[in-house]
């Protein structure tokens, strides 16, 4: 069984109108042993939003046609690299996962690493944590 997060008492999960891409490093990729910094909270509002001061989101990462084996890592923008990848990646496959990242508390963003190999990422957000 694998956990994808876990909530704290006062926190809640609330889920979006429509999943939304908040992510998309195409055409160009994210270099290996890079990180590129996703905003997770952009700004708008509505019901395929998230609000500022947000904890975390939950959705859907990509890694599309890297180019040789390595790893996608989510975690939040400007703290420490995690031990544990997102997702790994085989050369030209196009694979998915469910992601659950937290979010800087001071801009609401978070990184995506590519260890490994260079590769293409999307991020659809589908809920968000508060």
């Amino acid at each position: 069984i694998d956990q994808l997060g876990a909530f704290t008492a006062g926190t809640s999960l609330t889920t979006l109108a429509t999943p939304t891409r908040i992510a998309d490093s195409r055409p160009g990729p994210i270099a290996a042993g890079s990180s590129v910094t996703v905003v997770g909270s952009p700004s708008g509002s509505g019901a395929n939003f998230v609000p500022s001061g947000a904890l975390g989101v939950v959705g859907n990462l990509s890694d599309i046609n890297p180019t040789g084996q390595g790893y996608l890592v989510t975690y939040p923008a400007g703290g420490a690299l995690p031990g544990t990848a997102s997702i790994a990646n085989f050369p030209a496959q196009t694979r998915s996962t469910n992601s659950v990242v937290a979010l800087n508390p001071s801009n609401g963003s978070f990184s995506v690493y590519a260890g490994g190999a260079s590769t293409n990422s999307t991020y659809d957000v589908s809920a968000y944590i508060k």
